[in-house]
């Protein structure tokens, strides 16, 4: 596999990782979680490694992102929740680069720096050159659109599956954004930026899609970042060094709840529209609250995400690996 997507490919897998998230419940989504019946489903393999998982808004299926063979191939599975049947719906020799956090969007890289831009709902397919979309920083699903940053701080572009692109009011490096696509998670970090940061500090805020400046997370010098919730309710600010000065914020209203001390290597990578967060610890899948108040989920897992009040999880069992979905613990 080319080398400049093999590099593209982890760091948005990480990304991708670091990205899944919860949605309020609505009418619809509780008749869904109520008439659902399966809350365990085998996967395939041989994969060696599954590092992300993303469940659609209706329930109705799960994408999964694996790693196969010493190459470390893409593989991008996708399971009918309802039947169980799945099947892998990334083209040989691609490198998936993003999912929509419903995941029926994908983005993934073809030969010659080409970037593919798909819709699964509805089979629509674009695809543009390194000449038409440049060499991208980062890049985030917002909506129907995929965004992607330059490697300066310039105007986010967006991309869209019907082949269309336009360059947004939007600077800085996208990090995440809501389902919807209108709260986005920025990071800039010169003096004539929306949020002026001063020489070496960078900081994250949260805009809308116009460029307006809805929330200002922090401006620091530190090594952080932070994730959005899938709403767009919560942002949890994540600093690697000083884990104490990690927190959740209320994007509506600011106020802010300092999260716990992590113990290494464990971190929180999900955090739901009512502030809880996930977190792995050697394999072990933890659930905290906002205020502090942990629960141990279930051990052998690889990764995981929310979807109303049920947290999705990838869970090793001997030689066999399933998904499994639990309620909330009260």
């Amino acid at each position: 596999m080319n080398r400049f997507w093999i590099a593209i490919a982890a760091v948005a897998v990480v990304c991708g990782i670091f990205a899944g998230c919860n949605q309020r419940k609505t009418p619809d989504s509780l008749t869904a979680l109520q008439s659902a019946q399966k809350t365990e489903w085998k996967l395939p393999g041989p994969v060696i490694s599954w590092t992300g998982l993303f469940v659609s808004s209706d329930r109705k299926f799960a994408l999964m992102i694996g790693l196969e063979g010493e190459e470390l191939r893409s593989s991008l599975w996708r399971l009918d929740l309802q039947t169980g049947q799945v099947e892998n719906i990334l083209p040989e020799g691609a490198a998936l680069l993003r999912c929509s956090r419903d995941g029926r969007r994908i983005a993934f890289g073809g030969l010659w720096y080409e970037i593919h831009i798909k819709d699964l709902s509805t089979g629509k397919e674009a695809v543009f050159n390194k000449g038409t979309i440049g060499y991208p920083g980062h890049m985030e699903w917002a909506g129907d659109h995929l965004l992607v940053s330059e490697p300066t701080e310039s105007p986010l572009k967006a991309y869209y599956p019907n082949g269309s692109s336009n360059e947004t009011k939007v600077f800085g490096e996208i990090l995440g954004s809501d389902i919807a696509g209108q709260r986005l998670l920025v990071r800039t970090y010169s003096q004539d930026s929306i949020v002026p940061c001063p020489e070496g500090k960078t900081a994250i805020s949260v805009v809308s899609p116009t460029g307006n400046l809805l929330r200002v997370l922090a401006v620091s010098s530190g090594d952080f970042t932070a994730i959005i919730s899938r709403k767009g309710e919560f942002a949890l600010l994540y600093f690697f060094r000083d884990s104490d000065k990690s927190q959740v914020i209320s994007i509506e209203t600011g106020e802010t709840f300092p999260l716990p001390v992590f113990e290494y290597p464990e971190a929180p990578f999900a955090i739901a529209d009512t502030g809880e967060m996930i977190a792995m610890n050697s394999f072990k899948l933890v659930l905290w609250s906002k205020d502090g108040k942990r629960a141990d989920l279930a051990d052998n897992v690889v990764t995981g995400t929310f979807l109303n009040k049920e947290i999705f999880f990838i869970q090793f069992a001997g030689e066999d690996t399933y998904l499994k979905a639990i309620p909330f613990p009260r």
